[in-house]
């Protein structure tokens, strides 16, 4: 089974992978005498490789935050009074 924190990985990497090398091998095919051929397979692999990027820095600083929020000791007693249903103690 895939841990919930690689299934995302594992679907964007094969999405992008997708745009990066299978579609440039059929855009080949498909625009064959065409002299924009090598530039729409540039940008197809450039899209792919910048998407990827930003969208793999965005997930992985999301996964690790470095800095946390910043509450007042009174708004997290509140906030745990609510959640738990449970008095605090003070």
């Amino acid at each position: 089974m895939v841990d919930r924190k690689a299934l995302p990985l594992v679907i964007m990497t094969g999405f992008w992978g997708v745009v990066g090398i299978i579609l440039p091998i059929i855009v080949h095919f498909l625009m064959r005498g065409s002299p924009n051929k090598g530039i729409v397979q540039l940008m197809l692999m450039m899209t792919a490789a910048c998407c990827y990027l930003f969208w793999l820095c965005a997930f992985l600083f999301q996964l690790n935050p470095l800095i946390g929020p910043q509450l007042d000791s009174s708004l997290i007693a509140f906030i745990q009074a609510e959640w738990e249903n449970t008095p605090v103690k003070p």
